[in-house]
Formats: C-alpha cells, structure tokens, sequence
C-alpha cells in the first residue's frame, strides 16, 4: 500500500468516527502523495474533504475543494456537490440573489483593497469592518444605479471589475485613483487570457483547464473573502 492510499484509508476510518480533524489531516497527506495520474481517486478526496470541511464550518473553502474535485472528474460527487452548493459567480450559494450579488461585489473590492496594501492582509478588526461598511455603503448606491436583478452574472461581474472604492489609508501610486471617502470611479477589468487556445476569455467562456464549465464557474470562480484573507485561493 502506498503512502497516499495509506493516509486516504485512515482518512475514511477518521470520518466514520467523526474525528474530522485527523480526517483532514490525513486526506491532505493523501491528496500531496497522489500521482495526479490517478483522477478519480484524487476527485473522491476532493470531495471527502469538502465534507470534512463543512464539518469544520468552512464552507467557502469546502466549495473551493468541490471545484477541484468536478475539474478532475465532470460527474463524480465532487462536481454534484459543487453544482448543488454553488452559485452563479462561483461562490456558496446564499438563500437569495440579492445576497450572492453583495458577497460577489464584497469579493472583488476585498481582493482589490488588500492587494493594494503591502502586507495583503488586515492589520486589525477595526480596520476590516471600516473595509466592509464602505463596500457595503458602496453596494447599495450601485444597486439604486444599476438594475442588477435584470442583469446576468458577466454583466454584474463587469460592473463589479469596473467600480472602484476610494478607501482611506491605503496608499496610491496613482493620484488620479483619489477621491471621495467612500465614493466610485471606473476602473479597468481584468482580462484573462488563454494561451494554450490563443484567445480572451470571458466569464461565459469554457474555462481552459477542459473542465467544460463558464470560467467564472471554474478557475475565474470568485474566492470568498475568507478564503482572500486566510491566503487559501
């Protein structure tokens, strides 16, 4: 018995007991050992350890082990698991739209706030929540502006790309980015690109990795800000 295949047996001995702890320590070891040659296996623990994870009360990162488990295996039950849990930005499904559109726009100004600051994290709580009451603040004037329950997951994306947060003690290289405390102002989006089929994608495109999923489903998905601030995406 090899060593992943060691690690995957105790890893389902330690679920059946409940111990989700040792559980995830041991499918982590047997995800890091296995040959990548061996998809289905590694789709299986995918999925165990989103379960362990849920567990654990880590959802957005359970869901993040999802996608990786449907891009190695299209109908295994990672991928159901993702497809059940999943929304149409790629993130935990919430019990309304209106509530997967904020924790969308709340992700992309987060990502974008932390990675103008040297240390990519929050220094404090306090600071954190001035972060959150003025995406918040900021959300809601979009949402008066733009008709957003019409509008579909690329074109909400686009507009989240586009609106940029003036947040206070983050310094700028660009002056022009200055403004009110709290205001928005148009910004560039981000462009991926694939190499290997020599084309842009965009969010409604088939991902490149062949998973057959819309890049904002799969490697565009979003990162939930726990999973931003934890460095686990």
């Amino acid at each position: 018995m090899n060593d992943w295949q060691h690690n995957y047996r105790l890893a389902r001995i330690n679920l059946k007991r409940g111990d989700s702890v040792a559980a995830m320590k041991h499918l982590q070891g047997a995800i890091d050992a296995c040959p990548v040659t061996q998809r289905i296996e590694l789709s299986r623990m995918f999925y165990y350890l989103g379960m362990v994870l849920v567990r654990l009360g880590k959802p957005p990162v359970a869901l993040k082990s999802w996608a990786s488990a449907f891009k190695l295996a299209k109908r295994g039950y990672g991928a159901r698991m993702y497809g059940r849990f999943s929304n149409g930005y790629g993130m935990v499904k919430c019990q309304d739209s209106a509530t997967d559109d904020f924790y969308a726009f709340r992700s992309v100004q987060t990502s974008r706030y932390l990675g103008s600051k040297e240390s990519r994290c929050f220094q404090s709580g306090t600071e954190r929540d001035m972060v959150f009451v003025l995406i918040a603040d900021a959300f809601l004037r979009l949402r008066k502006s733009y008709p957003l329950a019409s509008m579909g997951c690329k074109e909400k994306l686009a507009l989240y790309r586009r609106a940029k947060i003036s947040f206070p003690l983050v310094s700028r290289n660009d002056p022009q980015e200055a403004g009110v405390e709290g205001g928005i102002c148009p910004s560039a989006d981000v462009v991926a690109v694939d190499f290997v089929m020599n084309r842009v994608l965009d969010d409604d495109s088939r991902c490149s990795c062949g998973s057959g999923k819309p890049y904002r489903l799969c490697c565009g998905r979003l990162p939930s800000c726990f999973e931003i601030e934890n460095g686990s995406f």
